[in-house]
């Protein structure tokens, strides 16, 4: 801070950063003669004396060299730290992103009353302290490493800082508006090619109410010649307001190039300090957040500038044309970007947002959009085509909100969803929705997926209530060739519904392969049993239909009984005490100690409650998963005292210690391998051979 007769002012400026800065080292200029320095060293500044010499930079460079913290932030005793800005400073201190040098705020212009004259301006203030930057520039000065422009960001969705200099009492007093204007005058002279400092002197004597000056020098601004950096398109039409040339601004070369959005990048940092400002947990906080979040406008529009983004929009355009939909639904409309493509694509469309970003919201309301700010009062009963694009990872409870949705909507209605719970690159996605998914919550309320690609996905209401299904599980290092009962239960159909077909190739792992296959099946279908089989595995569908219904009736784990390659004994385990084992038609289920995989049928409830006690593995891939098959190291009188337990055991132990029982089915007679297939009925004849060889 540089000062001079602030003894008024200098108070609020100081308590305004008092919870923020670890120290504060003021320079007060020579000319001082009230009792700003006895309040400086009251408050516990660190003082330094400088002489004036017509150049803000020079007595700012000084005042760089005494800082001695990690961070510098440079504000003015007219100047006021807000809240927002404060939040925003700790949220960039506590991720700072090593390719920034420095971070501009958004600061109001107001009078000492409280009236507002301008907040679209940006003051980069907060810098780290590295001995290598240094300001230039007599007035308004800027900062530069070794003379260069140094990276740069904006602490973006609210008013970081409060300038009181231009209220008329003070700049009179202080002869603000002569001092600065000679200031401007002389620079120019100096660099006479300096097109951004003449649009400063078109600024300067509009604030302080002089239009004919001011229209002067901003048409000298616009008719200069020479390199516009882009950081000054804005300032520049500022100046034409004063002389009612737009048109001439957009006939110089180099701002119809220049960038108008910032980086997506820039901007999903922007909305991120913003968030963590505000720290919301609670949902009334979360929701409130995005009803008042300034940095959403930016997100979005950087977003949707991105062709993978594009390409979404394009998809949706044609599901729209191709269904012949007539009302759409936006849910999570944000700024409207798909809905305006819809609109111009097919403009008979009835267009509908729901949107709770107040801003956002009457934007939209002005281009003639019907916007809702709450899903529960829109009309979700009456859309052909509803649109839910990157919203459900921002939603507490998503599966409670969206089964309400899907719910209302008529049959035939059709979902156009994208939804990434496993991307953590944003706070705003929420961790407790890592590895959600909204297809069973979907598939519960009679939706069925007729499309997908990527992210993208379609889903179709056929039905109010869902069926019960079942899904084959297959995991298999290759997946060349499936035995034929394998091909003849995919896509077969029971009495309560059809059979679905998942597999998992490709993993040397195999326990984390079924861990993988098994969680999918889990968060993406609301099937409430599965069958996990081996590719080399012989069995008839019966067999199947069988052990699911076993599942269906309080068996909760049901596996077959098949041998090992050699023939030497099942892949499953008995109990201790277990005597004989009677195969054949008519036979009960009998409890067992552990199932084997290759054949192993498994209800719903059994997944639901060990998966309340277990770590998300891997939450921020797509293919998160719980650690369902483990390989725990467990006593074992038959190892010799401790045995470590292959993954289909390890399932089956951790599944007997929740509770839930296992069962054999010795109904099932099932084949191993396919040169030789060996079962319950071979397998003794089949190891004494390999024995006796």
């Amino acid at each position: 801070m540089i000062v001079r007769d602030e003894e008024a002012l200098l108070p609020g400026a100081l308590q305004s950063v008092r919870a923020i800065a670890d120290e504060l080292v003021v320079g007060i200029d020579d000319r001082t003669t009230d009792r700003t320095e006895t309040i400086a060293r009251a408050a516990g500044c660190r003082i330094h004396r400088f002489q004036w010499v017509d150049d803000f930079a020079a007595v700012r460079n000084i005042g760089l060299n005494k800082a001695s913290k990690d961070w510098v932030l440079v504000i003015d005793a007219d100047e006021r730290l807000t809240p927002w800005g404060e939040g925003m400073i700790r949220a960039v201190l506590r991720r700072p992103d090593p390719r920034i040098t420095g971070y501009a705020f958004q600061c109001a212009i107001t009078t000492l009353d409280g009236r507002t004259q301008e907040t679209d301006v940006t003051s980069a203030r907060l810098w780290r302290n590295d001995n290598a930057l240094r300001y230039s520039d007599c007035v308004h000065e800027q900062i530069a490493r070794n003379g260069k422009p140094v990276p740069t960001g904006v602490l973006r969705g609210g008013v970081g800082m409060v300038h009181y200099g231009y209220d008329p009492s003070l700049s009179k007093k202080r002869d603000k508006d002569q001092r600065n204007l000679r200031l401007l005058e002389k620079r120019l002279a100096d660099h006479p090619e300096d097109r951004y400092v003449a649009y400063l002197i078109a600024h300067h004597h509009g604030i302080h109410g002089r239009p004919t000056e001011a229209a002067h020098a901003a048409r000298v601004a616009l008719d200069m010649s020479g390199e516009l950096h882009p950081e000054a398109l804005i300032e520049l039409r500022k100046a034409c307001a004063y002389v009612d040339s737009m048109d001439r601004l957009n006939r110089v070369t180099q701002l119809q190039d220049a960038p108008t959005t910032v980086s997506l990048d820039e901007a999903r940092a922007a909305l991120a300090r913003e968030w963590d400002a505000v720290a919301p947990t609670t949902p009334e906080q979360i929701l409130n957040f995005y009803r008042t979040a300034h940095g959403l406008r930016d997100d979005l529009d950087s977003w949707h500038a991105d062709p993978s983004r594009q390409l979404w929009t394009d998809m949706l355009v044609h599901v729209a044309k191709e269904s012949g939909a007539t009302v759409v639904i936006d849910i999570g409309c944000g700024a409207g970007h798909d809905l305006r493509a819809l609109r111009k694509a097919l403009p008979d469309l009835a267009l509908f947002g729901v949107e709770p970003n107040v801003t956002l919201g009457n934007a939209l309301e002005d281009d003639d959009f019907i916007v809702y700010t709450r899903v529960d009062t829109a009309p979700i009963e009456s859309a052909d085509l509803l649109v839910c694009v990157d919203v459900l990872e921002h939603i507490p409870d998503p599966e409670q909100w969206l089964g309400k949705i899907a719910q209302r909507a008529g049959i035939g209605t059709l979902l156009f969803e994208t939804t990434a719970t496993f991307d953590c690159d944003t706070p705003l996605h929420l961790k407790e929705n890592r590895g959600w998914h909204p297809g069973r919550v979907l598939e519960r309320h009679g939706w069925t997926l007729i499309d997908y690609t990527d992210r993208v996905r379609v889903w179709k209401r056929i039905e109010l209530v869902g069926r019960q299904t079942s899904s084959l599980l297959l995991c298999s290092y290759k997946l060349d060739a499936y035995l034929d009962p394998t091909m003849g239960l995919m896509g077969r159909t029971t009495a309560r519904g059809p059979w679905r077909f998942r597999a998992k190739r490709g993993d040397s792992d195999i326990g984390r392969s079924r861990a993988i296959i098994t969680t999918g099946w889990w968060t993406q279908t609301n099937d409430d049993t599965f069958l996990m089989i081996d590719h080399d595995m012989g069995f008839s569908p019966d067999d199947a239909d069988r052990a699911v219904e076993l599942c269906r009736n309080g068996y909760d784990i049901v596996c077959g009984a098949y041998p090992v390659h050699n023939g030497a004994h099942f892949a499953c385990k008995t109990l201790p005490g277990t005597q004989e084992l009677h195969f054949g038609p008519g036979s009960p289920p009998v409890e067992i100690k552990y199932a084997a995989t290759g054949f192993m049928a498994v209800h719903r409830r059994v997944i639901d409650k060990l998966v309340t006690t277990m770590p998300l593995c891997h939450s921020v891939q797509p293919w998160a998963y719980y650690p369902l098959f483990p390989q725990p190291i467990v006593e074992d009188a038959d190892a010799g005292g401790w045995a470590r337990l292959s993954e289909d055991w390890g399932f089956s132990h951790i599944a007997r210690e929740a509770g839930f029982k296992v069962w054999l089915d010795p109904q099932t007679i099932l084949s191993h391998g396919s040169d030789i297939p060996l079962s319950v009925i071979n397998m003794g004849a089949i190891h004494n051979a390999i024995t006796e060889a």
